[in-house]
């Protein structure tokens, strides 16, 4: 092959060997259509005024799309952690910036300033003195909010002075900290039998009454959702993919919603379920024989192998192949 490079003869020295080794690097990349440098322009080559005013639109929209990847307020609470950071950091007499920083000047920020600013805020009380304090959570949230923004800075790794081991250390201590001072952790929302015995009666009243087909198997999936979402205590995201095959009936009813990683042949996650006549509201299992009867009345063709929960089409004219997705099953729910 030719390559169009600069023979050589004789003995060859160090600087030789180099721009021997840098000729072959870049007719690589030249083969590969990567130019070093600046590339050859079709036109004529653009002002400064017209360069940066293209390049103000275009990282605003670039920005801002990236800005995206995340929620409105986890973006809100990022910006505002680093204001306060930077503004920490300003009143060092000693010069450091957030380029300097380290995990000393994060931890400072986070007992020295943070907390005590933000304390008249929080909600969490020493059971043992009565004081306010910040909560686990709440320091959780501000040194992912100072990690993320040193990520955001080029620094990865051991680089980031968010993630250093004492600043994970101060993390994990402060919520053992808590918990030795009597702290205890509780869900934000508590569902109860009674509410759910109240949802159940509601769907089962509505099934009864609804006379399209499609719409009642909604209700079914509704049903069967809750009732497997209380008896397995699994979450909205760890359900959406079980299919009636992953079901098991009888005198031992459980499912199985995963597969090994290891041996795809065989199920995993034997998750047990309540036995049907040993209550007084109805069972998953139970539930789930009536979906797929409905389905297949509906003329669903994957009833019994297809996924269980799943969403309508556009069209209304019967339910997607996929499962539903984990955000939609809680807004029904």
């Amino acid at each position: 092959m030719k390559m169009g490079l600069v023979a050589a003869h004789g003995d060859v020295g160090e600087e030789r060997r180099r721009e021997f080794q840098a000729q072959c690097q870049q007719h690589v990349l030249n083969v590969r259509g990567i130019d070093r440098g600046t590339g050859r322009a079709g036109g004529s080559v653009w002002s400064e005024a017209k360069t940066l005013a293209l390049y103000e639109r275009a990282l605003t929209d670039f920005g801002t799309i990236a800005e995206r990847k995340v929620s409105a307020a986890a973006n809100s609470s990022r910006k505002r952690t680093a204001q306060e950071f930077a503004a920490f950091l300003g009143r060092n007499p000693f010069g450091v910036s957030l380029e300097t920083a380290t995990p000393a000047n994060v931890g400072a920020f986070i007992v020295g300033d943070w907390m005590p600013r933000h304390s008249g805020n929080c909600r969490t009380v020493l059971p043992s003195s009565g004081k306010t304090v910040a909560s686990a959570s709440s320091v959780k949230g501000v040194v992912k909010d100072l990690s993320k923004t040193y990520t955001l800075l080029g620094y990865s790794g051991p680089e980031n002075p968010a993630k250093s081991e004492v600043v994970k250390s101060f993390r994990g201590g402060y919520e053992r900290y808590l918990h030795d001072e009597g702290v205890r952790v509780q869900r934000a929302k508590v569902f109860v039998e009674e509410k759910l015995d109240l949802l159940l009666a509601f769907l089962a009243r509505r099934i009864g009454e609804e006379s399209d087909l499609l719409e009642c198997c909604t209700l079914l999936i509704d049903q069967a959702a809750v009732l497997y979402l209380w008896e397995s205590l699994a979450r909205g995201k760890k359900c959406g993919s079980l299919s009636a095959r992953q079901i098991q009936a009888g005198a031992e009813p459980a499912a199985f919603p995963g597969w090994s990683k290891t041996v795809r042949k065989e199920l995993s996650a034997r998750i047990p379920l309540a036995k049907a006549g040993a209550g007084s509201r109805p069972t998953f299992v139970e539930a789930a024989a009536q979906l797929v009867k409905g389905l297949e009345l509906l003329g669903d063709p994957t009833a019994e192998e297809g996924y269980l929960f799943r969403a309508q089409n556009r069209q209304r004219t019967g339910f997607l192949a996929w499962p539903i997705s984990s955000a939609s099953l809680r807004k029904r729910i």
